[in-house]
C-alpha cells in the first residue's frame, strides 16, 4: 500500500512538471507570435537597435499615392477651400506596428476661398490625439505618415520618403484643403497642394515634385501670395 501512494505521487509530480513545462512553452510560443515581435515591426527594429546599441533608427515609412495628379490651378482653387494658417502644435502617434502618424495643430490666419468639396475617394480621418485637443474655434488639425518617437530608449525615425516634409511649428503655410465624410478636414493633393509662406508673401512648394498646381502657380503668380490673394478677390467680385 505504502509502494502504491508512493508512485502515485512520484505521478503526480511527473504530471506537475510536464503541465509546467508545457504552459512555459505555450508562454515561449506566444511571446514568438507578438506581433510587435515579427521582423520588420517598428518596436522588432527598436529592439534590434537597441541590442547593438544604437540609440536611433531611421525607417522608410509608407508609399502614399496621393490624389490630384492632373488637376490644375483653377479647378482645385473652384473646387476646394484655400487658406493660411501657422502650424502651433504636434503629436506622433504609433499605431504599435509598422507606422507613426504626426498631428499638426493649426491656427487660421486668412481664408483665400471659401469653396469646400467634400472629398468623396478619401477615408474618413482618425480622431486626433488628446494632446491636440480640445481646439478653439477656427483650428483644426491634419494627419501625415511618418515622424519621430522614442521607444524603449531608441529614438524611432519613419520617413515618409521625402515626398511629404515635415510641417514646422511656427511656419505659415497656404493649404489646399477639401473635407473627408465626416466633415474633418484633409488634404486632396496631399503635398502638392501645400506651400511655405515666406515673411515677404512668397510660395515656396513644400517638396520638388513636378506638379500642374505648383508649375501654374510660378507662371501666372510668380509664387506670391499677394497676386493670388488679388486675383482670388476679383473672381468673387
Amino acid at each position: 500500500m505504502r509502494r502504491i501512494a508512493v508512485l502515485l505521487f512520484a505521478l503526480v509530480g511527473v504530471a506537475l512538471l510536464a503541465g509546467g513545462a508545457f504552459k512555459a512553452h505555450l508562454n515561449s510560443k506566444q511571446t514568438i507570435q507578438d506581433p510587435a515581435e515579427k521582423p520588420g515591426t517598428i518596436k522588432e527594429m527598436a529592439r534590434r537597435a537597441r541590442s547593438m546599441g544604437q540609440q536611433q533608427v531611421v525607417v522608410p515609412g509608407l508609399i502614399i499615392d496621393y490624389g490630384g495628379s492632373n488637376i490644375k490651378l483653377d479647378e482645385a482653387l473652384a473646387a476646394y477651400q484655400v487658406v493660411i494658417a501657422e502650424a502651433i502644435d504636434e503629436r506622433p502617434v504609433f499605431d504599435g506596428e509598422s507606422n507613426i502618424m504626426t498631428w499638426y495643430k493649426f491656427k487660421p490666419l486668412e481664408e483665400l476661398s471659401q469653396n469646400k468639396t467634400v472629398c468623396s475617394s478619401c477615408s474618413t480621418v482618425a480622431r486626433p490625439p488628446s494632446e491636440l485637443l480640445p481646439l478653439k474655434e477656427g483650428e483644426f488639425v491634419l494627419p501625415r505618415h511618418g515622424g519621430s518617437i522614442n521607444i524603449e530608449g531608441v529614438q524611432v525615425t519613419v520617413q515618409e520618403g521625402g515626398k511629404f516634409p515635415a510641417f514646422e511649428r511656427g511656419a505659415k503655410y497656404l493649404l489646399i484643403l477639401s473635407a473627408d465624410p465626416s466633415g474633418a478636414p484633409t488634404i486632396p493633393l496631399g503635398p502638392n497642394g501645400i506651400f511655405r509662406v515666406t515673411a515677404d508673401g512668397t510660395l515656396k512648394p513644400i517638396n520638388n515634385q513636378e506638379h500642374p498646381v505648383k508649375q501654374e502657380m510660378q507662371e501666372r503668380f510668380a509664387n506670391s501670395i499677394g497676386k493670388l490673394r488679388s486675383h482670388l478677390r476679383n473672381k468673387v467680385d
